[in-house]
């Protein structure tokens, strides 16, 4: 597993497309993101391959507009909360599917995120995809909430999963 940065475009670039295909970033996109110095990409290679890769904004990075359930985003606004790191894409080549590479990658940026002082990780999935999801909720992440309407291709929700990186979770604080 290396970092990733923008010399990478065209490999991160062929590999989102693979993994999706109806709402891949594009070039311009990616590259902004492997620019930006609060965000940090990992990738893992199989021989020259690009097979898996992450991408996390760091605290005090990418900015919310609006309340949950909103779709905007927006730089120069509040963030999205301070000392919360927000996991913005994992994806694996379908051919290397379980062999717990994702779980590597999940891994690799909380040890960023933690690095860079983040107290916290969130991070939005599809409401479908069940096996990210049994993937963030072994890695130790809990679904805080949804966003209505979230995603557009197909339409669909999205649930909030959260990991306190203090080691406090939500469950915990609800039982006291």
């Amino acid at each position: 597993m290396r970092r990733l940065g923008p010399r990478d475009v065209d490999e991160v670039l062929a590999l989102e497309g693979t993994c999706f295909p109806a709402e891949a970033w594009s070039r311009a996109m990616i590259l902004t993101e492997l620019s930006k110095e609060n965000c940090a990409f990992f990738g893992v290679h199989m021989g020259q391959a690009l097979v898996a890769y992450g991408a996390i904004s760091l605290p005090f990075g990418r900015a919310f507009l609006g309340p949950v359930g909103s779709e905007t985003w927006d730089e120069p606004r509040a963030t999205l909360g301070e000392g919360i790191a927000d996991i913005l894409t994992i994806g694996t080549h379908p051919d290397f599917r379980g062999r717990g590479l994702a779980k590597r990658i999940v891994q690799a940026l909380e040890a960023e995120a933690k690095e860079q002082g983040a107290q916290a990780v969130m991070l939005e999935v599809r409401e479908s995809n069940v096996s990210a999801q049994a993937l963030y909720e072994a890695c130790g992440f809990e679904a805080i909430g949804r966003r209505r309407r979230y995603y557009h291709r197909p339409e669909e929700d999205a649930l909030v999963y959260k990991k306190d990186l203090l080691g406090i979770s939500m469950t915990s604080r609800l039982h006291k």
